[in-house]
């Protein structure tokens, strides 16, 4: 079985469709069960823009909008252009005990965090999931929102980057995770460079990164 210490894999699906995307995320996620495929960490940015629900949402936090329900924990959310998504597929417990779940969901943030910071951010943490850079172009603002699930030991869904202004307009009509959403900042920078610089987190992490395309799955 391949160790997940030292074998990873990414795939980069460009600009790929909510749907489309969770359906490629779950037969990802059922090939890693089966340890048929090492860690593997997808990158996608998603068009048409679209709102996601987890188990913990409130029906108040998003009038007027019919959201996807998905796996994940969380409240509503929104993915659309201007944003990056991480999606960790992970062994998790050959990693972490089942005990240290908010460790894994750390060094997932990690990956983030130290990406963000090797690009001139300062980072920190709220109260709720997510990643905050004190100096985005707006001030101290929510850049990424973390919801993840973990499903017969291997983690799924993940964290969102918004890289680009653009994605802003998407949050206004929500509370996202229940919260003001004045509170979401962006980072303004171009969407190559928060993807050079995750990969470069990865690799940090592993011995070994192999670049795959959708096709080869």
């Amino acid at each position: 079985m391949t160790n997940p210490f030292t074998s990873s894999q990414l795939i980069d699906l460009g600009i790929k469709n909510y749907e489309n995307t969770l359906l490629f995320q779950r037969k990802i996620h059922s090939l890693r069960r089966e340890n048929k495929i090492p860690d593997t960490f997808i990158i996608v940015e998603h068009s048409p823009g679209i709102y996601t629900i987890g188990r913990n949402s409130k029906k108040e936090n998003f009038p007027g909008i019919d959201p996807v329900v998905v796996e994940r924990g969380g409240d509503v959310t929104y993915h659309g252009p201007g944003q990056i998504i991480l999606y960790p597929i992970v062994r998790v417990f050959e990693q972490y005990n089942s005990m240290d779940i908010p460790l894994f969901v750390k060094n997932m943030e990690g990956i983030i965090t130290d990406a963000l910071e090797n690009m001139g951010f300062e980072t920190h943490f709220g109260d709720e999931p997510g990643i905050w850079v004190s100096n985005s172009p707006d001030g101290d603002r929510k850049v990424c929102s973390v919801g993840m699930k973990i499903r017969e030991g291997v983690s799924f869904h993940g964290i969102s980057i918004n890289y680009s202004k653009e994605v802003l307009q998407g949050f206004m009509k929500i509370r996202p995770c229940g919260l003001d959403p004045q509170i979401m900042g962006y980072l303004g920078v171009e969407k190559g460079e928060v993807i050079e610089n995750i990969i470069r987190s990865i690799k940090k992490r592993y011995e070994k990164l192999e670049i795959k395309k959708e096709d080869d799955f």
